[in-house]
């Protein structure tokens, strides 16, 4: 090969690198321009890599500092700070030196003659949009005798992060019973390692449904991770993960989880470790916001519930019922803070804990 054709083989390459490096700097640009624009995008579905981008590129551009009420953690990808003060993330929001909601601090092991519940789950077990009192843990605790009530409810988690919270934290506190309260979309972050942030992940391996991806990468090996991917490879694979939704037999493996297996595999877990722990579960549908009418999630639940002989609480009956009778808009406003549940709400599912318990009402 003569020199000249050498030469021109390197112009050739070198006009091409170039080219690439032109089209990834005018991506980028026109990406952070548009991500400035819309801001906060939301939280992410499984296998999204634009949505995790999207946050990735705002938190950068905006500066957005780290959480002070929902600090990273490598075990379970973020939870509730310890000894927060009337905090305006959630209408006042305190937390005890565990972490759990409310200024009450609890002994490893309740009082004699006390019924000790730890509640674990997303935000609507949490409280979301109304004050430490208003949630359904600590209208519980205040409403009957002789128990104690510990929210162990976090904003954004999976079902796989309230099975580690579970095992990390909650059974620590030698709880004799477990109540786990959750939405459809719980078992579908499972299956994610990016929902509003990196988070532990469940994949199907060798047959056996498992928790994978900790310790969790933090905020700043993401950032370094995404920042350091051409983002022409973040838009192909974004443009594969929207056809797969699509057309979900495209590229079907047989380590693909759906929906079902996923929460029935949390649910075995989190009933296991409560039980090997001597404390009984109660599992929890909850209503997402105020839509009704909705019958998948419910056949999820349900179905997992009769497989099992589970103890269960399907909610949508009350507030289907209460839809009906209250009409559309005083059943949301009565009901409903925003997409979560209100005083009211809260009080509603306490109502149904007790009653599926036995509980004594407090003179």
């Amino acid at each position: 090969m003569s020199v000249q054709i050498v030469r021109r083989l390197m112009q050739g390459l070198g006009a091409m690198f170039l080219g690439v490096l032109l089209v990834e700097l005018v991506l980028r640009i026109g990406f952070a321009a548009w991500v400035s624009f819309h801001g906060d995008l939301g939280c992410c579905s499984p296998g999204d890599e634009l949505c995790k981008a999207a946050r990735v590129y705002n938190e950068f551009i905006q500066r957005v500092p780290p959480s002070g009420v929902l600090p990273f953690d490598e075990r379970l990808g973020h939870r509730l700070a310890p000894g927060l003060r009337n905090n305006s993330f959630s209408d006042g929001l305190n937390t005890n030196s565990a972490g759990a909601r409310g200024v009450r601090e609890y002994a490893d092991t309740p009082p004699a003659g006390v019924l000790r519940i730890v509640a674990v789950g997303d935000s609507y077990v949490f409280g979301q949009e109304v004050p430490d009192a208003g949630a359904f843990p600590a209208q519980l605790e205040a409403g009957w005798k002789d128990i104690e009530v510990l929210n162990l409810g976090t904003p954004a988690y999976g079902l796989d992060q309230a099975a580690l919270m579970l095992e990390l934290e909650g059974l620590r506190f030698h709880p004799k019973q477990v109540v786990v309260g959750m939405i459809g979309d719980d078992w579908i972050r499972a299956r994610s390692d990016f929902f509003c942030g990196a988070k532990p992940q469940v994949v199907r391996d060798n047959g056996s449904v498992v928790i994978t991806g900790t310790p969790v990468p933090s905020p700043d090996e993401i950032r370094l991770q995404v920042l350091g991917k051409p983002l022409v490879l973040i838009l192909a694979g974004n443009l594969l993960h929207r056809l797969t939704s699509r057309y979900p037999g495209l590229l079907a493996s047989p380590d693909d989880l759906d929906d079902r297996a996923t929460a029935d595999a949390m649910m075995d877990r989190m009933a296991t470790s409560a039980g090997a722990a001597g404390a009984d579960t109660l599992f929890i549908l909850m209503p997402f916001g105020a839509q009704r009418g909705g019958t998948y999630d419910r056949e999820i639940f349900n179905s997992y519930c009769a497989s099992r002989g589970a103890s269960c609480i399907d909610t949508s009956a009350f507030f289907e019922a209460e839809g009906d009778r209250l009409g559309s808009e005083a059943y949301a406003s009565t009901y409903f803070s925003g997409v979560h549940l209100s005083v009211a709400g809260n009080k509603a599912v306490a109502n149904m804990i007790a009653a599926r318990l036995g509980l004594d009402t407090k003179p």
